[in-house]
């Protein structure tokens, strides 16, 4: 159902652009009085090679296309190398603007190509089916709607050719309901945003209670200035099981977690970009939700653990045109041992470093180096080395 819903967002989305274009000269002026509609996205081709592959079924993984811990096999797997070329990175998005006399009203849509859903019946893989990234209106100083969340510095995010990133990123995009107040230093924000337990068991199982009873609680101050910007976020979250494991009990805990993150210009147009993160209810927040939010015992009480994890990336500029990125991602998870099963992951690292050439402002072209690894509670390892080839072109 979900699918089909991204579907026809797209079909809307292409028949108001058609219908746009169809217009003549004074119909199209006459809208603009009432509604300023654009579209535009980006085109992304990706040829990927992987030292070893997510996995060995000749279906491209998600993972082999998109970095995350679960990109990188154990050691003692049987991965292969791979290769694979790939469009859906692709993006596509249109914008709303609706004036009126005293305040202005835009929404934004964005989908990519990036689900996967198995076909039911024959269990074939259906990949390339649109996936909604972002759909938010904006009014005044509120924003409702589905976005990254307010806990997160966007402008702290690396210029690599990967899509996700490097590890210890945060990367969540829910529903929430977005407060920002503009000031002489910057703008504090505020927000309530959809909540969501991950638990596992103490057997290795993973389990979403689904049973929340109140909203992510952000807050965030962000610092801007001629030398960049900073923010100073926290978070204020509910985790909670009732009546799962076992099924007569429930227990709920409150956790809390902070971030620093900014974007530093440095000489010339050169930057630093960095982001560190320190908390107990990072799990769903932090590297695409690698770590649980907390464990269950045999009793049913939630053990939450505390998590370190963060990047930063230098960003050089060799000529206007032509730039280099080096970036080092890391994230630990202090797992409560005697209850964390031993499958559960622990340590993190990963590093890219590319060569990035536009010769025109909406083209880039560049190539990419990427090393990580990983270690589980149980002494178990895996690597990944990946050489990425991308092609941007904006519209």
């Amino acid at each position: 159902m979900r699918v089909m819903d991204h579907i026809r967002r797209c079909l809307i989305i292409c028949f108001f652009a058609l219908s746009a274009s169809a217009l003549s000269a004074e119909e199209k002026g006459v809208l603009s009085k009432y509604i300023d509609f654009s579209i535009g996205g980006r085109f992304k081709l990706d040829g990927i090679y992987s030292s070893r592959s997510s996995q060995s079924t000749k279906d491209t993984s998600i993972s082999d296309i998109t970095f995350s811990p679960a990109s990188i096999p154990l050691d003692n797997s049987a991965a292969r190398d791979k290769y694979t070329m790939d469009v859906r990175g692709s993006r596509i998005w249109t914008i709303w603007h609706v004036p009126t006399p005293n305040r202005d009203i835009s929404a934004y849509l964005e989908v990519d190509f990036l689900s996967v859903k198995n076909e039911s019946g024959g269990g074939k893989l259906l990949t390339g089916l649109p996936r909604l990234r972002h759909y938010y209106l904006n009014y005044e100083a509120l924003t409702l709607g589905q976005t990254y969340t307010s806990f997160l510095n966007i402008s702290s995010f690396p210029e690599i050719n990967d899509i996700n990133g490097p590890l210890g990123v945060l990367v969540v995009r829910q529903r929430l309901v977005r407060y920002s107040h503009a000031a002489d230093w910057g703008r504090f924000i505020f927000s309530l945003e959809d909540s969501e337990t991950r638990l596992t068991t103490a057997s290795g199982a993973g389990v979403t209670p689904d049973n929340e009873r109140y909203p992510d609680i952000v807050g965030k101050f962000v610092f801007t200035g001629n030398w960049g910007n900073s923010s100073l976020s926290w978070l204020l979250r509910e985790i909670r099981n009732k009546e799962l494991l076992p099924a007569t009990t429930k227990d709920q805990v409150w956790g809390a977690a902070v971030n620093l993150a900014g974007r530093l210009h440095l000489m010339e147009q050169d930057t630093l970009r960095f982001s560190i993160s320190y908390g107990n209810v990072l799990g769903r927040y932090l590297s695409y939700a690698t770590f649980a939010d907390g464990v269950l015992d045999g009793a049913g009480k939630i053990h939450l653990n505390p998590i370190i994890g963060g990047n930063v990336s230098y960003q050089h500029w060799w000529t206007d045109t032509l730039r280099s990125n080096i970036a080092l991602g890391s994230a630990y998870a202090d797992n409560p041992v005697s209850v964390m099963p031993s499958s559960a992951n622990k340590r993190l690292f990963s590093s890219h470093i590319n060569l990035l050439w536009s010769p025109e402002p909406d083209m880039t072209v560049g190539i990419e180096w990427l090393y990580a690894w990983r270690e589980r509670e149980d002494g178990e390892k895996g690597q990944l080395a990946r050489i990425q080839l991308s092609a941007i072109y904006r519209f």
